[in-house]
């Protein structure tokens, strides 16, 4: 089992994210468990050697499916069996993150 941690950045959307996509936290629980217990969901992030992934969340909200509901990005400790939640972003309004965002995020951690 791996522990899943969150960042303050990722806390803060997600907290902007409930109020306009109410069932955000129930179509996240599915996602949490497989990265709780199952196979890492999503793609590795070409430039961090591996381990920053995104992986694609549906939104019942939205209704289109995984494509275009939300992303998540995280950072993975196989070693350690660690998880970090660094954001998340809604595909209908920002089609991709660029890497300074998320090394902006990874400076902020412990």
């Amino acid at each position: 089992m791996r522990v899943v941690n969150t960042t303050l950045s990722f806390r803060k959307v997600f907290r902007k994210f409930l109020k306009p996509y109410p069932h955000l936290q129930e179509d996240f629980l599915p996602l949490l468990e497989q990265l709780e217990h199952g196979p890492l969901p999503g793609v590795p992030l070409v430039g961090f050697a591996g381990k920053i992934w995104k992986a694609r969340l549906a939104s019942s909200d939205q209704r289109k499916g995984r494509s275009g509901g939300f992303r998540l990005i995280y950072l993975t400790d196989e070693k350690a069996q660690e998880l970090w939640l660094l954001t998340l972003y809604a595909k209908s309004e920002q089609t991709d993150i660029r890497a300074g965002e998320i090394q902006k995020i990874l400076d902020s951690l412990p």
